[in-house]
């Protein structure tokens, strides 16, 4: 499979316009094959090997000079430079058998990864300017960029999936991970039930706890060849140096651990009457060793650039669904959703990501930018004579949390609790109709988003500095879009 893809003035908003935001194009590659076979009456063994290429260039939309960052728009030229390519070779072989019967179905595996990143991360100067035009900071980079990292990780589980009766099955077992970045060796038990809890069959009950490890991104695992900050402060006038200019290190902690999650999920459904069903559900996951950044003080009182696994996130949802099945595939869902997340603020793929963040301050906890504490959900598929499908959706939910910052951008108050994005709405509508062509099916549509025309702000006026301080922008209207899928 080969997937290329180009996007055009990346991260393009209110306060940065195109000369500052960047392209990216991407190229990835992936093979596979695998082989099946049966052994014995009740084994079966497969096996994959793939091969994955992915290639990534980001580069600036226009010009190459340093990037100014000011209190009401952007300027200049998107500042970082990326070139690179990563490539994944993995084996995975399992064995799936009912040495006990057909009640218990025994799944065992074993698999190696080998991963490459290599490639250029290179970054010119980026100014920070006050509201009147004055230099506040500058931000240059030293170093020269080049990063070449590798990874073996080794894996395998086993699991058992137990028919305990009719009415219960119970899945439970555990994965083994070796991650050669970290050279952690991780053990992850899990556990999931399905159990059929009244005797006319229409109330089920679904339930699992387990923990769960990520490899670490080699992204991350290359922090420290990156480049390293260099930063100039200045007075009023924006000329007379307000100090020293600032070397800032890029330093890895000492003890680098695999990201962990623990997921725990609970739900309920009941057909509370013929063609009505309910779905009450409860889910929350912790994450810990989270890559975080945090510019610091070292003991000698040298300026550097923290990489620390101690980030922590936590979120937790409850769920309240009701369908009612209408004809055949057809249905009316509606659903309430009660969300909390929050977690550090500084990760790393915030600051280092394909739209890198120049501007790094002391990290945080607080809500996540996500973080949605109500949401609402209605939709429904109709089908209609001669072919016709109607699919309309109501979306509601609470706004994004804001932060607050200075013309120096530093944060001012609390991180991500200076208020919130106005309550997103959204009405959208599909009409489609199948047909035939060139005796094959098709389907042509129309796609209306945002049908009131409510106004859901994507941009915010954070900086106490602007003049617009508090205004929000960059609303989607309006929108229409055709669909054509062609089936062959």
């Amino acid at each position: 499979m080969v997937s290329p893809r180009k996007t055009t003035y990346a991260g393009l908003n209110t306060f940065n316009p195109q000369g500052v935001t960047p392209n990216i194009r991407n190229h990835n590659l992936l093979g596979s094959v695998s082989d099946q076979v049966v052994v014995g009456d009740s084994g079966v063994l497969d096996t994959r090997v793939s091969v994955k290429q992915f290639d990534s260039t980001i580069y600036p939309s226009q010009g190459s000079g340093p990037m100014v960052l000011a209190p009401e728009v952007n300027s200049g030229s998107y500042f970082n430079e990326q070139d690179r390519a990563s490539r994944r070779v993995e084996w995975l072989t399992t064995y799936a058998f009912t040495p006990l019967g057909p009640t218990h179905l025994l799944k065992v595996a074993a698999g190696a990864t080998y991963e490459t990143f290599a490639g250029v991360n290179r970054s010119r100067p980026v100014d920070i300017v006050r509201e009147d035009g004055t230099l506040s900071q500058a931000i240059a980079f030293t170093g020269d960029g080049l990063l070449d990292r590798h990874r073996t990780a080794l894996r395998g589980f086993g699991q058992d999936s137990w028919t305990v009766s009719p009415r219960l099955t119970v899945q439970f077992g555990a994965r083994y991970d070796y991650d050669s970045v970290t050279s952690d060796v991780n053990v992850a038990p899990r556990a999931s039930f399905t159990a059929t809890a009244s005797g006319d069959g229409r109330t089920v009950v679904r339930g699992g706890v387990g923990v769960f490890y990520d490899l670490m991104a080699l992204n991350v695992a290359s922090f420290a060849q990156m480049q390293e900050r260099a930063i100039g402060s200045f007075q009023a006038d924006g000329v007379t140096p307000a100090g020293p200019i600032v070397a800032m290190r890029n330093v890895i902690a000492s003890a680098i651990h695999t990201p962990r999650s623990i997921n725990v999920s609970l739900e309920v459904d009941r057909e509370w009457f013929k063609k009505f069903f309910v779905r009450v559900g409860y889910q929350q996951r912790d994450q810990r060793f989270e890559p975080v950044l945090n510019p610091i003080a070292s003991a000698s009182g040298a300026s550097e650039l923290l990489l620390a696994t101690d980030g922590r996130s936590r979120y937790r949802e409850g769920q309240i669904t009701g369908r009612y099945q209408l004809h055949g595939a057809d249905q009316i869902v509606a659903s309430y959703t009660r969300s909390s997340a929050v977690g550090n603020l500084n990760d790393f793929n915030s600051y280092f990501g394909n739209i890198e963040n120049p501007v790094i301050r002391p990290d945080a906890r607080g809500p996540l930018p996500w973080d949605a504490p109500n949401r609402y959900l209605f939709w429904s598929n109709v089908s209609l004579p001669r072919g016709f499908s109607v699919f309309p959706v109501l979306d509601v939910r609470t706004g994004f949390p804001l932060s607050v910052v200075d013309e120096d951008r530093n944060f001012v108050g609390p991180r991500n609790e200076a208020g919130r994005y106005p309550t997103f709405v959204s009405l959208d509508l599909q009409v489609s109709k199948r047909l035939r062509l060139f005796h094959h099916n098709a389907t042509v549509g129309l796609k209306v988003f945002n049908i009131t025309d409510h106004f859901n702000p994507r941009d915010y006026q954070g900086n106490l500095a602007s003049a617009d301080f508090g205004a929000f922008a960059n609303a989607v209207g309006r929108t229409f879009r055709g669909k054509w899928v062609f089936e062959f």
